[in-house]
């Protein structure tokens, strides 16, 4: 920038951040087109931009100050970008409700009863182990399995009589942890950050940071676009599947 002269550094240490303030002298124009140019919490030399400082000095010159806080390591950090547009992620956990069949340690027995016709006393070899609601074929005018006492069968005999109950009775669901990636960017209107949200909401995709979490696949469970006083934000929230069983792509289209 013509007649912009670089003028100071200053370099302090606390126990948090080093502090780094550079002092540039020009006219009032070159002063103000230098502050223009850069924004709060940028990434800088060396570490984040905490504030801009503006005034006139003696006669028609003006002193510009950019005062940065950052790390000993600074140059090692990554850090996220404040461009227009660019996009910015955060990870959190969340909880997945899931059928309790699909519990990698499921047996029949946690929400089943398992009935015995007349003349049966004991339970079967493979009770404790069942994952499902087959019965061997050799046991299958002996055994049945059933949601609820009342679905014991009849048969010449009379109704069957409920052999064992339910071990986790009205248990149907288990939470499994999953993780979240809210991705947000900012825009300078409202169509810009429409148009980010738009044709994302409850199709499989990934987000553009993913912390190096890997299993499953991602899918959009949230958009959401707002003006917060300076700026249009466009937030996506990214839910894992959590474990080998995707998302399904017949139920869910892709971004």
């Amino acid at each position: 920038m013509n007649g912009e002269k670089f003028h100071s550094i200053t370099v302090s240490r606390d126990t948090d951040a080093i502090v780094t303030t550079r002092v540039y002298h020009g006219s009032r124009a070159e002063m103000e087109a230098l502050a223009a140019a850069h924004r709060i919490d940028e990434a800088g030399d060396p570490g984040w931009l905490k504030s801009i400082r503006l005034k006139p000095l003696d006669g028609r010159l003006w002193e510009c100050e950019f005062k940065y806080e950052g790390a000993e390591d600074w140059d090692t950090i990554s850090v996220p970008g404040r461009a227009w547009g660019k996009k910015v992620c955060q990870l959190r956990g969340a909880t997945l409700s899931r059928p309790l069949e699909f519990h990698p340690d499921y047996r029949t027995k946690w929400n089943h009863c398992l009935f015995a016709a007349a003349g049966t006393n004991s339970l079967p070899s493979w009770y404790a182990g069942a994952v499902n609601t087959l019965i061997p074929a050799a046991d299958a005018k002996k055994y049945c399995w059933g949601r609820d006492p009342a679905d014991a069968p009849y048969d010449g005999d009379g109704r069957w009589r409920q052999l064992a109950a339910p071990l986790k009775p009205g248990v149907e669901s288990y939470d499994l942890a999953v993780y979240t990636v809210i991705e947000t960017a900012r825009f300078r209107s409202a169509s810009q950050a429409g148009s980010m949200a738009a044709g994302s909401l409850n199709r499989i995709g990934t987000p553009s940071n993913t912390f190096g979490i890997g299993g499953g696949n991602w899918k959009c469970d949230d958009a959401e676009v707002s003006w917060n006083g300076k700026c249009w934000i466009a937030r996506l929230s990214w839910t894992q599947s959590g474990d080998e069983n995707d998302w399904d792509g017949d139920l869910y289209g892709t971004v």
